[in-house]
């Protein structure tokens, strides 16, 4: 079923109208009537003696007596009503007739096009347009018919929907302005024209849809839940206040009449959707003062994995946070990437070892590369299955520093060997060192042991002077005195030697290399060594802080 809309809107001059009865091509048995304005602010004729007065106020006449000014009597405002289950199109249809200042319809002779702008005000006169579009429109014979919201926007004008601009009158007076350009001049047709209801808009105080009512009766409230998208976003967190409700409605709303998007308190909820709380949550309490913050009692607070029982998660105890797996065979991890994919850098086992670097760690502490410490204290004998000084940063070990170790191995037994030894770190300091030897002869199969306690004159004791003077002590009561960093041949010296089977000299001998024997060495090098064995000898030598 369709209805027709009907908004009839007439304008009318200071002076006499000439009217006349035209039916309207576009829409039947409507009456159709036209205004004639003098050209050039010219005296209209009068009107025939058939046909009424009418007054309009003084506002309208500098508007309609200037050139091309344009005359429109009637707004046919027609819409068609759609089922109920339709939805309403955001169209006008709007209607007229037009013609110029000399009484000729505009598109006389042949249909023609004219630019003209349709503007919805609020009121007759002044104000902001609350709409604004323009379109082509084709005149024929001063006949034009239009669909509002069919045409493009000007800016910087506000263009919403029809409906939001109808809407957001709440039933107040609505008023079409139009401008016609003709010829590059726009004339603007006042007085502005009142949008009127066709009859059977009056149904609308029985919408059968609540959206933006203003008064829902009673029985239009249909039995079910109300869905979320329909409630308005006015409604605030909170009770609502007895006033706004119905009086029909008395005493708590029953949970089985609620949507199912609504959260009971008192009851289990299920959200399928991500929550945002700008505030704090508390979870056993009521004054939480953290985003997240729990009851202050003991036991467990927070299960990763585990629904009862032994869990993956947190708990809390007297001074003591709890950080536990499900049992002696899970381990708790640390590092970096995500779940499925992490790189790990530490893991403490069930059984209390902690490894770094390592996911198997055999001891309370398994590190897999290196450590620094500024202090080291065993309680306990010190086992190492290896130990390389050179690759550890502590400074001491029970306030030594931890051995250095060198050797010549077999290799070829033929040549005569040597290596550089740097003692600086172990013998250079205040206390000296001990040097101990490990001497193996292959051709004799005997091996012997020996070592040498080290003395040198420190910085403060020796003036503050680039070379050295010390001596060693052998475990056999030999002692040798030498002088260190001359960098000279005067000061070449055998700091320890024994059997023919070792040297450890301050300069490197030529026989070692196939050359002739080197300088001492400098004051740079003062505690850098070199232990050389004949053939058929190999060696290890350890450097050890006093």
């Amino acid at each position: 079923m369709k209805t027709l809309s009907l908004a009839s809107l007439h304008f009318f001059n200071r002076t006499r109208t000439i009217m006349k009865t035209t039916p309207t091509r576009l829409v039947p048995s409507l009456i159709s009537g036209r205004s004639k304005v003098a050209e050039d602010c010219r005296t209209p004729k009068a009107s025939p003696p058939w046909m009424p007065s009418n007054h309009a106020p003084a506002s309208w006449t500098a508007a309609v007596l200037c050139r091309f000014s344009l005359a429109l009597l009637i707004l046919l405002g027609v819409a068609d009503s759609l089922s109920a289950q339709g939805t309403v199109p955001e169209r006008l249809s709007f209607q007229g007739y037009m013609e110029d200042g000399s009484g000729t319809p505009l598109g006389q002779a042949a249909p023609a096009n004219f630019e003209v702008a349709f503007r919805i005000f609020p009121t007759a006169t002044g104000n902001t347009s609350l709409w604004t579009e323009k379109q082509t429109v084709t005149f024929d014979k001063g006949n034009y018919s239009v669909l509002l919201g069919q045409g493009t926007e000007v800016p910087p004008e506000l263009y919403p929907t029809l409906s939001t601009v109808v809407m957001n009158a709440n039933g107040n007076e609505l008023y079409v302005e139009t401008t016609v350009n003709i010829s590059g001049t726009p004339a603007k047709i006042l007085p502005r024209l009142r949008l009127l209801p066709t009859p059977y808009a009056f149904l609308a105080s029985k919408s059968l849809t609540a959206d933006r009512a203003l008064n829902v009766n009673g029985s239009a409230i249909a039995v079910g839940s109300i869905p979320d998208n329909r409630l308005s976003a006015n409604i605030t967190s909170g009770a609502i206040a007895d006033s706004r409700l119905s009086a029909n409605v008395t005493g708590p709303v029953p949970d089985n009449r609620l949507s199912a998007n609504v959260a009971l308190r008192g009851a289990a909820n299920t959200f399928t959707a991500n929550q945002t709380f700008n505030g704090n949550v508390g979870i056993g309490t009521t004054t939480p003062g953290f985003p997240l913050t729990f009851a202050n009692s003991l036991g467990d607070k927070l299960s990763l994995y585990g629904q009862s029982g032994n869990s993956f998660g947190f708990g809390i105890q007297n001074s003591l946070l709890q950080i536990h797996t499900d049992g002696a065979g899970s381990d708790v991890a640390f590092g970096s990437g995500s779940s499925a994919a992490m790189t790990e850098t530490m893991r403490i086992k069930g059984n209390g070892n902690v490894g770094i670097g390592t996911t198997t760690p055999g001891a309370k502490l398994d590190v897999n590369g290196s450590i620094r410490s500024t202090s080291l204290t065993v309680n306990g004998p010190f086992t190492a299955s290896s130990f390389d000084a050179a690759t550890i940063t502590a400074n001491t070990v029970n306030g030594e520093k931890p051995p250095v170790t060198y050797t010549i191995p077999a290799g070829n037994l033929t040549l005569w060997r040597d290596v550089q030894i740097d003692t600086t770190a172990l013998l250079g300091d205040a206390d000296g060192g001990r040097i101990k030897v490990l001497l193996r002869h292959h051709q004799a199969r005997e091996v012997r042991t020996l070592s040498y306690e080290f003395y040198a004159e420190n910085d403060s004791a020796n003036f503050g002077q680039a070379t050295r003077y010390g001596w060693t002590i052998s475990s056999h009561g030999t002692d040798r005195s030498f002088r260190l960093g001359s960098g000279t041949n005067n000061d070449r010296n055998d700091i320890a030697e024994g059997w023919g089977w070792f040297w450890i000299r301050n300069y490197r001998s030529g026989v070692a290399f196939g050359g002739n024997d080197q300088v001492a060495e400098n004051a740079a090098n003062r505690y850098k060594f070199w232990f050389m064995v004949p053939p058929q000898v190999s060696a290890t030598v350890i450097i050890y802080d006093r």
